[in-house]
């Protein structure tokens, strides 16, 4: 019924009826407390005209051409004639002298060093070095076994063969309700 007469193509009027309790209602001390605007400190009651004011200087000055180009407003975009939504591929010009200007690498600088030749030699002293037990130890790799190496799925330890269950662990793993099979 309230769709019917409120919401079809045949209601006479937009506004919708207020219940009579709703007019008849009288609002609470905090209602209206909260109804009543909050009032301003006089940071904000300003004498206005004194802020309108235009000192003599800025009336009697001449605006260059970019600031009276500034003030003008903006044509928009759709109105240009230049405007196009479909971008067009740009003109393929390449500058074949300046491309191999740039790959030329740069002159070092006076005061870069230059690294080491990587061909240096080895010294005897390094050659002749013998390797200690321990170093020999900490460069071979570790063994490190498969995931599943010697793994036993079924494997049960003796411990838990032994144990027993309590009553209390009985009395939770029995179900509730058994369902028969049909």
């Amino acid at each position: 019924m309230f769709y019917s007469e409120f919401y079809n193509n045949n209601r006479t009027t937009a506004i919708l009826p207020i219940p009579r309790s709703t007019l008849e209602h009288q609002a609470s001390s905090r209602l209206r407390e909260l109804a009543t605007p909050k009032v301003r400190n006089n940071v904000w009651s300003i004498n206005m005209s004194e802020v309108s004011q235009v000192s003599r200087a800025a009336q009697m000055a001449i605006p260059s051409s970019r600031v009276l180009q500034l003030a003008k407003p903006r044509i928009p975009a759709t109105l240009l004639e230049e405007w196009d939504p479909v971008p067009k591929p740009k003109p393929h010009t390449s500058d074949y002298n300046r491309l191999l200007q740039l790959a030329m690498p740069k002159a070092p600088s006076e005061k870069c060093i230059p690294d080491r030749n990587p061909c240096w030699e080895v010294l005897d002293v390094t050659k002749k070095a013998v390797a200690s037990p321990r170093i020999i130890s900490l460069a071979k790799p570790k063994v490190r076994k498969d995931l599943n190496e010697g793994y036993d799925p079924y494997y049960i330890s003796r411990a838990s063969l032994l144990a027993q269950a309590s009553p209390r662990l009985y009395e939770l793993a029995t179900p509730k309700s058994i369902t028969k099979k049909v």
